[in-house]
């Protein structure tokens, strides 16, 4: 009697060794699956970020290129149509975003458009008000980035509050538009580089994946696209905001 009851101990023990080694076999696997995917996303996004920056140094310095950026201007309303498109295409067409070419053909389209776009911009605007705006960016960038990965803060369940202070922000711009209050639009531009870096944030977080949401591992065209938008939302807005005070 008391054989079966030590083989019954040693069955229950070898059974329960078993199944805490496959949970961490588990684990060691969904951890190694993630860091493939952030490098993935990080990847793409030093891509894009090269890109857009070597394009606006080109725009800047080559005065053929912005006289041509001045004779076709409406190649960039085309350009700014087509990166809208796109850009609900990658966030609403999960099929599509996860398609192999077709989502990276989708990514690389936006992001010409997108660096034509701050190209035009950087190109009429001063050289040192450009490179302040970008050192500004680089150096927020990197301490919003080094805070969402260290912070015991769970910023990945706000999406709503930030939306809703995004639409505020949209609502502001737009009477702005018709008004045009220089005040305003200080206001409206600081709100704006706010908003972009709790985005940063946020959208770390998520592609990350250590707080309660996260980006899917199959959605890494739309997590670089993420990221890569804040990035270059808040080097615009500071680039208005230090141009304003100019």
């Amino acid at each position: 009697m008391y054989s079966n009851q030590n083989e019954y101990e040693q069955n229950m023990n070898q059974d329960l060794y078993h199944q805490e080694k496959e949970e961490e076999i588990k684990a060691e696997i969904d951890v190694n699956i993630r860091l493939g995917f952030i490098r993935k996303v990080y990847g793409i996004l030093t891509f894009q970020l090269l890109f857009t920056s070597i394009f606006c140094l080109c725009c800047m310095s080559s005065e053929s290129l912005k006289k041509f950026l001045i004779s076709n201007v409406p190649l960039f309303d085309i350009l700014l149509i087509l990166e809208i498109i796109i850009s609900f295409t990658i966030i609403c067409c999960k099929g599509i975003s996860r398609k192999v070419p077709l989502n990276y053909i989708l990514l690389f389209i936006f992001t010409f458009a997108e660096s034509y776009i701050v190209g035009f911009i950087c190109a009429f605007t001063n050289p040192k008000v450009v490179f302040m705006a970008a050192t500004m960016t680089f150096i927020i960038v990197i301490f919003l980035t080094i805070y969402a990965i260290t912070t015991k803060t769970d910023i990945s369940m706000q999406g709503s509050l930030m939306f809703i202070i995004s639409a505020g922000l949209l609502c502001l711009v737009i009477f702005n538009f018709f008004f045009r209050f220089k005040l305003l639009h200080v206001i409206i531009c600081c709100g704006c580089v706010v908003i972009f870096g709790f985005y940063i944030v946020y959208d770390t977080q998520l592609i990350i994946g250590n707080k309660s949401e996260m980006i899917q591992v199959d959605d890494y065209i739309l997590a670089s696209y993420m990221i890569y938008t804040d990035i270059i939302g808040l080097f615009l807005q500071l680039l208005s905001l230090f141009n304003s005070s100019n």
